[in-house]
């Protein structure tokens, strides 16, 4: 219940636990796929870096979890809708891996999130974009995706 509390209301504290459930899934994403060295790849699309996407088989995916991590929280930045919540983001998160893998990661990113609170029924009540509310945390994983 640390983030009801109003210290935990302005953006740098509550940055740093949406950054502690970001590393969960970095270190979920890992374990499953494994690290790169190089963040930035030669300029072959073929080469080990890269595979094609499971769904559209036209964009190239990062191969390895840490990679694949960037990729997948820059791409769900990409499509939620401003002053996100923390549920918000992680459905955008879901929602990208859907898009890029044909959601090959759906699994470890829901078990991630859900270790941390963010589970399925997760949410808060009398919150406003600047903070506020009651949070409910929840540890579970929807039915069905594991």
């Amino acid at each position: 219940k640390t983030l009801d509390k109003p210290g935990y209301w302005g953006v740098h504290a509550i940055g740093e636990v949406w950054a502690e459930m970001l590393f969960t899934l970095a270190e979920a994403l890992i374990e499953k796929h494994g690290f790169e060295s190089n963040l930035f790849p030669n300029d072959e699309p073929s080469s080990d870096f890269f595979k094609q996407s499971s769904k559209t088989g036209e964009r190239i995916v990062p191969r390895r979890g840490n990679t694949l991590f960037f990729q997948l929280v820059l791409d769900g930045i990409k499509i939620q809708r401003c002053r996100p919540t923390f549920m918000n983001a992680r459905d955008s998160i879901i929602e990208a891996d859907e898009v890029l893998t044909g959601g090959e990661n759906k699994c470890v990113i829901w078990k991630s999130f859900a270790k941390r609170g963010l589970g399925k029924s997760a949410s808060v009540v009398g919150g406003t974009p600047w903070g506020g509310g009651i949070r409910k945390e929840d540890y579970s994983v929807p039915v069905g995706v594991c």
